[in-house]
Parts: structure tokens; C-alpha cells; sequence
């Protein structure tokens, strides 16, 4: 599972690897290439490059957002070309699978490959990629929100059954703090970007600069809401169709020390490409709020 998000706060909350010389792969014993190719093989049973042709899609129309909410004139045709090159899928999967490797150096990777390549891990995969796709689309996903809420507003004992299941993966996975913590992150290295291309730090409440730490978490708390409902509303929405005991074998698989190894893995290395491109979009925004597109 791949729960990880690019959410870059807008104004004021508007919303590494290093290449290895050549000797040295040559140089590379058997166990670090069998490694790799077992990465590969867990990139496959994941549909990496499914999922980063769904990411590519919110890049582009999350850095429309930036653009409307920061720059003159909104997202020229000057403005979407860099940014169709500054989200470079290739890139964004190379950088996730380097860091995949990294996190995931020296574990097991049997039991995982075991279990995406079962029918319940193929079939959460599958859902989970659809259910995303879905989310492209502002309607529906406000309406998988909107459902999320009510069920979360209900008493326990009246809450949907389904509303239960996501909760267990949720739980299992630290998935709210983790996500939460991504988007400060995320947020941080935004407005780092925008100070180094050249455009202004974010203002405070009172409309002066203000320590940059202060302004990303200033809404810590309705960040961890909305992270909650967007969180539970995908899950229900990406889980309804598994059969109980598709989903019964998911949540133990993610409760278990192979899957938690998994999902930390799989934070870091998307986190890690997440924060690199909200760098590179931030100095991109503020070269072109400095009036001089890079």
C-alpha cells in the first residue's frame, strides 16, 4: 500500500540518491544485484509504474493549483511546459525504486513478494490504483469524503462495518501521523524552493515574515483532520470491493512485521521523492513570482 501524498500546502496554507561510479557497479556482489532484482520484482507486484503515472497526473494539476493561487496569470503555456518536465515520471520512478532499495536493504522480501503476488494482494493493489484514479476527480472525491465523515460521525456501534476495516489498516500503519508528517515536510521543502527561486517567504497572520517552521505548522491540527478523512474516505472507498476474507488477510498481512517493514519502506522512499519534487515546484514557483522562469 502506498498511502503516502504529495499535499503541499498553498499560500498561507492555500494548499539521493547519488549515482554510482561505473566501477562500482561492476564491482557489485551477486546477494546486492539479487537484492535489486527482487526490488524490481516487489516494484512489479505493486504496479510502481501504475502508481506513478497516477502521481504524474496530481503533479500537474496540483502545480495548476500553485500557479492560480501564486502567479500572475495563473498557469501560462509557458508555466506547463516546465512543469511537465519538471514531473518527469521516469525520474519520479527511478527516485522512488533507489529509495525502496535503500529502506529495504537486508530485509525479507519473500513474505511481500508473497503476498502482492497472491489473488487478495494482487486484487488491493488493483483497488487501491482505481481508487486513486477515482480521486483525480474533485466530485468524487469530495462525495467518498463526504460519505467518510458521516460513517466517522456516527456512533460506534452504528458505524459501517467497512468504516472498521479501514480503520484497522489505518492503525496498523500509523498512517495518519505518518501522512502528516509527510505533508509538513513536504510543506517545508514547497516554501525553501519558492526563498531559493527567488520568491518571498510566506507571511504570518499578521501579514509579516515570519519563521518558516511557524507558518507549516500553524494548522497542525486541521491538517491531521483533513489527513483523516481523505485517509479513511480512500480506504473505504478503495476496500469496499474485497471480500471479508480478502480484506481480513490484507490487514493481517499489514500488521505483520513484514508489512510494517513495508509500509516505513514505502514511506521513505516516496516521501523522499515527494519532498524533492515539492523543492524543485517551490523554486520553480518562485523563479517565476521573481518575474525569470528557470
Amino acid at each position: 500500500m502506498n498511502m503516502a501524498r504529495c499535499h503541499t500546502e498553498l499560500p498561507a496554507r492555500a494548499l539521493r540518491w547519488i549515482a554510482l561510479a561505473a566501477f562500482a557497479l561492476i564491482a557489485a556482489p551477486a546477494a546486492a544485484q539479487d537484492h535489486s532484482d527482487d526490488i524490481a520484482a516487489l516494484a512489479d507486484a505493486l504496479r510502481l509504474t501504475d502508481t506513478i503515472a497516477i502521481m504524474y497526473d496530481e503533479g500537474l494539476d496540483y502545480a495548476d493549483q500553485v500557479a492560480e493561487a501564486m502567479l500572475e496569470g495563473g498557469p501560462t503555456a509557458g508555466w506547463q511546459q516546465q512543469i511537465e518536465q519538471l514531473y518527469d515520471a521516469g525520474r519520479m520512478e527511478a527516485l522512488v525504486l533507489q529509495g525502496l532499495e535503500k529502506a529495504l536493504e537486508g530485509a525479507d522480501l519473500a513474505p511481500m513478494l508473497a503476498f502482492y503476488n497472491s489473488e487478495a494482494g494482487r486484487r488491493a493493489v488493483e483497488l487501491e490504483l482505481a481508487a486513486r484514479r477515482a480521486f483525480l476527480d474533485p466530485a468524487a472525491e469530495d462525495a467518498a469524503r463526504e460519505a467518510a465523515l458521516r460513517a466517522m460521525q456516527q456512533p460506534p456501534s452504528a458505524q459501517p462495518e467497512l468504516l472498521h476495516r479501514a480503520g484497522r489498516l489505518i492503525e496498523g500503519g500509523d498512517l495518519i501521523e505518518r501522512n502528516v508528517t509527510a505533508s509538513l515536510n513536504a510543506d517545508m521543502m514547497f516554501w525553501r524552493g519558492v526563498m531559493d527561486g527567488g520568491g518571498p517567504a510566506p507571511a504570518g497572520e499578521e501579514g509579516e515574515e515570519a519563521d518558516l517552521a511557524d507558518i507549516v505548522t500553524a494548522t497542525l491540527e486541521e491538517t491531521r483532520r483533513e489527513t483523516e478523512i481523505w485517509i479513511t474516505a480512500f480506504l473505504m472507498v478503495a476496500c469496499g470491493p474485497l471480500t471479508p476474507a480478502q480484506m481480513d488477510e490484507y490487514a493481517t498481512f499489514f500488521q505483520s512485521s513484514d508489512g510494517r517493514v513495508l509500509n516505513a519502506a514505502l514511506f521513505d522512499a516516496f516521501n523522499a521523492m515527494y519532498d524533492q519534487m515539492a523543492y524543485l515546484l517551490g523554486r520553480a514557483t518562485g523563479a517565476w513570482m521573481n518575474s525569470a522562469p528557470l
